[in-house]
């Protein structure tokens, strides 16, 4: 069976009650039903990756989620945008010596998958209008997630890991 949007709304729907959490990891609930759907498709994303060997993965994914979050908002991009949710322009931030990416939609929605690799976010999957944690960042780059706008060699690597990504399965 392949993951599906349809599966991961349906279980965000299920959980959306009082929130969730697995392990010592919180995942961010949003009350709009975009949102919702953006939050079921970013948590299934991510899941995809984390079902991935990291060696059959370029560099970037080797300890994902630390280290990953350009290549992993790029793709994230990519996915949503296939799965009509929009398209979204990748954010790169800088707080001292740390950098981050994330994702921002037209009407200022933040989906970033890759949030818990900081000691002090322990969300994996955050959607939301409003971010304090993001604010921490000042801004150094805004650019289209869109990998056609890469050059050739980048979106070549990138695309080989989004074809590995959303091919597993259940059974893998």
């Amino acid at each position: 069976m392949v993951f599906s949007l349809e599966l991961f709304v349906a279980l965000e729907n299920f959980f959306n009650q009082d929130g969730i959490t697995s392990g010592n990891v919180k995942h961010s609930i949003v009350a709009d039903t975009d949102e919702n759907k953006l939050y079921a498709a970013a948590l299934g994303f991510r899941a995809l990756i984390e079902k991935c060997d990291p060696k059959s993965l370029s560099v970037g994914f080797q300890e994902f989620p630390l280290g990953s979050c350009d290549d992993a908002a790029l793709l994230l991009g990519k996915y949503l945008e296939q799965n009509n949710c929009g398209e979204f322009d990748c954010v790169s931030g800088k707080r001292g010596t740390q950098t981050h990416a994330w994702l921002v939609n037209a009407n200022g929605v933040i989906v970033d998958i890759t949030s818990d690799q900081f000691d002090e976010n322990h969300e994996a999957v955050i959607v939301s209008r409003e971010s304090a944690w993001h604010k921490t960042f000042e801004i150094d780059h805004k650019h289209s997630a869109r990998l056609e706008d890469l050059d050739a060699g980048t979106r070549a690597g990138l695309l080989a890991d989004y074809e590995r990504i959303i091919s597993r399965t259940d059974g893998d």
